[in-house]
């Protein structure tokens, strides 16, 4: 390592006290290493150029870079640098590189962080199943960011004001009036993603003697996927079925 670089000297002992020896001038320790010149933390977004520095002297050497410690072959390198363009998440990792040839002597991993705004929201719900009337359900919303997520507010559709705010929203006391469009929004420093949960009322008809369960859908939808969960909650009412409500 660079670090060993000293002048190493020679010291004899004997057994007599003023009997000593220190051989100088010493053997001077030169070492050549590569290392990685980049930035510790891009945003998404953004360029990054990593640069591989070598103390040796190389004739036309071509350098091979490595992520994760796998070596890198659908990026831009050019002689010694390795060119990000467009950095995006998954860009963040452990970067090093090494010359051909001699590809057991890497140099140090240097880490590149890559903030990012809020992506991959989504809600669950619990407890998943059959809910029945005045109990509760909570919807939690996760979501991947850097940095980390802290804040989380959500909306429910024809409200001019939010609902809550935090990872959890519960619903006490659920009725049929609980149906809408909710929102879940997770905000870092960089922005925000949102998550919508569209709730929507369909009857199941049982026996007259039975409760009627009022089926509410619950289709949670991002700009990248849609999940669909089902809660049940009863209604009491008479032996008449019920009207669909949307």
């Amino acid at each position: 390592m660079k670090t060993d670089e000293h002048e190493y000297c020679v010291r004899i002992k004997t057994d007599q006290e003023k009997q000593r020896y220190l051989g100088r001038p010493g053997v001077t320790l030169t070492v050549t290493e590569l290392h990685v010149e980049a930035p510790e933390e891009v945003t998404e977004g953004e360029t990054a150029d990593l640069t591989c520095n070598t103390t040796c002297s190389l004739t036309d050497p071509t350098f091979i870079w490595y992520k994760d410690g796998r070596p890198l072959t659908t990026k831009t390198i050019k002689n010694n640098q390795l060119h990000l363009q467009t950095v995006s998440s998954e860009d963040a990792g452990s970067y090093s590189c090494a010359v051909r040839g001699s590809q057991h002597l890497r140099s140090t991993a240097h880490s590149l962080r890559v903030r990012y705004p809020p992506k991959n929201v989504s809600v669950s719900i619990s407890p998943f199943g059959e809910i029945v009337e005045d109990s509760s359900v909570t919807l939690t919303c996760s979501s991947d960011g850097n940095p980390p997520v802290k804040i989380y507010i959500w909306f429910k559709e024809g409200e001019t004001s939010s609902v809550g705010s935090g990872q959890n929203y519960s619903i006490i006391n659920i009725t049929a009036d609980h149906t809408g469009l909710y929102y879940c929004v997770a905000q870092n420093d960089l922005g925000a993603q949102r998550m919508k949960a569209k709730a929507t009322t369909a009857p199941v008809h049982l026996l007259k003697t039975s409760p009627v369960y009022t089926r509410m859908l619950l289709s949670l939808r991002s700009s990248t996927e849609t999940i669909t969960s089902s809660v049940y909650h009863t209604h009491n009412c008479s032996n008449s079925p019920l009207d669909s409500h949307s």
